[in-house]
């Protein structure tokens, strides 16, 4: 599966995301965004938790880098 950079570049303005911010910046179908971002999950770039009655989607590597350059 091929990612848009447009995705990538949304994917990296937080740590987190939901379906409605790649639904709303990509222009695309809430069905195409959840698969997205189901399929990006399931590669281990990103993971999810429920809150309230929406899936919340955090960015593990942007997590990672930014706590790895505190650190120095």
């Amino acid at each position: 599966k091929i990612y848009s950079r447009e995705l990538l570049d949304l994917l990296f303005i937080e740590f987190y995301t939901k379906i409605s911010y790649i639904q709303q910046g990509l222009g695309v179908t809430r069905k195409t965004a959840s698969n997205y971002l189901s399929s990006l999950e399931s590669k281990g770039f990103l993971s999810s938790e429920k809150l309230g009655r929406e899936k919340i989607y955090k960015n593990i590597r942007l997590f990672e880098l930014i706590k790895k350059m505190n650190q120095k």
